[in-house]
């Protein structure tokens, strides 16, 4: 089949023109590019590898969408995906030399300060526009992927759309955890790990992008399954879930009080309690298997009784 670009060109150019990129600037991206890419083609031969020892069948095309705040756990999840291709900014941003000697050069310096700010947005556009084009390519050759979103961005409609162009099936992972966990968390993986800050004004603000979209997230999808943890140190726990008949399952009734008590999507979003949520993207998914059974009823008909 005919493969369509999950992220459309125009954004795969945006994020050069959100910083000011060089030539020179622009080559350090495309080597960084070239050094992920070996990865990943590394990682695709021992999953191969292994399902042919195991004699199991592909995946095919499916992909998960793992979403939530910076700190809530994301790639901490995405490692427990054993039959699905992990598409990361994080990893591409390790292919960059140049986040390295920042992580050491800033080591003096305050958290999200301007200075650190700025020298980072620019590796960090770089490593989002390479984890991107990687998404593209692996969505063409139909493999099964999961990719992180914070979900606040205006085109994740056109995203989860075009994934299913594709002909795949939409699953999405949504992770939280407390503020004060979230915040920790952000920080310390700047000091230890990649050199970048995400302030944490900017995160909430990412926060309120997800809660707007939480309803767009239940009309696409076909499940939802809602991860928690109340410590950075603990891993993260299925709590519940909302299958594509919006049959709705608790996982871990302590993990869901916890999340109603602690959780910012739900104590100033949409939402008073998880369970609303889920009941909500039960509602959505039953009226949208009503509306398939009538059509299908009035088709056989022979459109005699038009059903609104």
């Amino acid at each position: 089949m005919t493969s369509t670009p999950v992220v459309p060109q125009h954004v795969l150019d945006r994020y050069f023109s959100k910083a000011n990129y060089t030539d020179q600037d622009r080559g350090i991206v495309e080597r960084a590019f070239i050094t992920y890419a070996d990865d990943v083609t590394k990682t695709i031969a021992r999953h191969d590898d292994v399902r042919r020892k195991n004699k199991v069948m592909p995946v095919g095309r499916a992909a998960t969408i793992v979403a939530g705040p910076g700190g809530a756990g994301k790639s901490v999840l995405m490692q427990s995906f054993n039959d699905l291709l992990c598409i990361d900014y994080e990893r591409a941003l390790k292919r960059f030399p140049e986040i390295q000697q920042l992580t050491q050069y800033f080591e003096g310096f305050a958290a999200g300060s301007d200075a650190m700010q700025e020298a980072s947005t620019k590796w960090l556009l770089g490593s989002k526009h390479n984890a991107d084009v990687m998404l593209n390519t692996l969505v063409g050759k139909g493999r099964p992927v999961a990719f992180e979103t914070t979900g606040h961005g205006e085109g994740m409609a056109e995203f989860i759309a075009n994934l299913k162009a594709n002909g795949y099936t939409v699953s999405m992972a949504l992770c939280d955890t407390p503020t004060a966990v979230r915040d920790a968390a952000l920080f310390n993986h700047y000091r230890a790990e990649n050199g970048t800050y995400v302030d944490p004004v900017v995160n909430k603000s990412k926060v309120s992008g997800i809660r707007s979209n939480m309803e767009m997230f239940a009309k696409s999808v076909c499940c939802l399954d809602i991860y928690w943890r109340d410590d950075a140190d603990k891993p993260l726990t299925l709590i519940a879930r909302s299958d594509k008949n919006g049959q709705i399952t608790i996982v871990d009734q302590d993990g869901v009080n916890s999340f109603n008590a602690n959780s910012v999507l739900i104590k100033h979003g949409t939402y008073e309690t998880l369970e609303a949520m889920l009941d909500h993207h039960s509602d959505v998914r039953r009226a949208a298997t009503m509306r398939a059974e009538a059509e299908a009823k009035t088709g056989m008909l022979g459109g005699r009784i038009r059903i609104i």
